[in-house]
């Protein structure tokens, strides 16, 4: 399960681990991987955006744009019938 302390890193440059989370993001897009994320993403990724001193409220509109084209929002989906499928 990836946090936003990952999908953050597909955003924002000179992040430690960039290269690392951008190759799993890549990974993902490209269908050879599978990731959940939290039911909360959407909102972490915003406030952590948004305190971000060089973060305009365009950029924050931008990366959170890219999240949803990307149908990285799906992912929110598929975590919360994850989690409930196994609490079965």
């Amino acid at each position: 399960m990836f946090d936003s302390s990952v999908v953050i890193k597909w955003f924002r440059k000179s992040e430690a681990f960039q290269e690392q989370a951008l190759s799993l993001h890549q990974t993902y897009l490209n269908g050879s991987l599978t990731i959940y994320v939290p039911d909360l993403l959407i909102y972490e990724l915003a406030n952590v955006l948004r305190s971000k001193p060089d973060m305009n409220w365009t950029k924050v509109q931008q990366a959170l744009h890219s999240f949803a084209v990307h149908s990285l929002a799906d992912l929110i989906r598929w975590a919360t019938h994850a989690c409930f499928v196994s609490t079965l």
